[in-house]
């Protein structure tokens, strides 16, 4: 029914378009307000070009539709500046199942490279200094 609106020069076939779906809908964040409601998603491009971290030194939030980009830690100029994904506090593996299917990929961040009985892959608290420490937490099985 749309193609109709479409010149035939600009139309791609069912293949490419629906890839062309896919990479932007893996690249949308989700809005949300100060009260952590889910308002929709967006698709903003230059956001897109951060790479996931289950540690990650930057936090996204938004401002009505803006989005923004904060650091969490002291960064040393050079180093890759990262986000997260998905929910931090989960299990590995709740994470990398996240991961997958809404992003395709699985993550090889330092969190998730650290041998699975290592107290600090647990789960995530704020520490003293702002950043995200490792601590357990539970409840992730349910």
């Amino acid at each position: 029914a749309v193609s109709r609106f479409v010149r035939d020069a600009a139309k791609m076939g069912r293949r490419p378009l629906s890839g062309l779906i896919a990479r932007s809908h893996r690249n949308m964040h989700g809005i949300v307000n100060l009260e952590g409601q889910h308002l929709g998603h967006g698709l903003y491009p230059v956001a897109s070009f951060f790479n996931h971290s289950c540690a990650p030194n930057c936090v996204v939030s938004f401002h009505g539709p803006k989005l923004r980009v904060h650091t969490i830690c002291p960064v040393p100029q050079g180093a890759e500046l990262t986000i997260a994904y998905i929910e931090l506090y989960a299990p590995r593996a709740w994470r990398h199942q996240q991961l997958m299917s809404s992003k395709g990929f699985e993550c090889a961040c330092p969190r998730c490279s650290l041998p699975p009985t290592d107290p600090s892959e647990a789960g995530l608290t704020e520490g003293g200094d702002g950043a995200l420490d490792v601590r357990a937490r539970e409840g992730w099985d349910q």
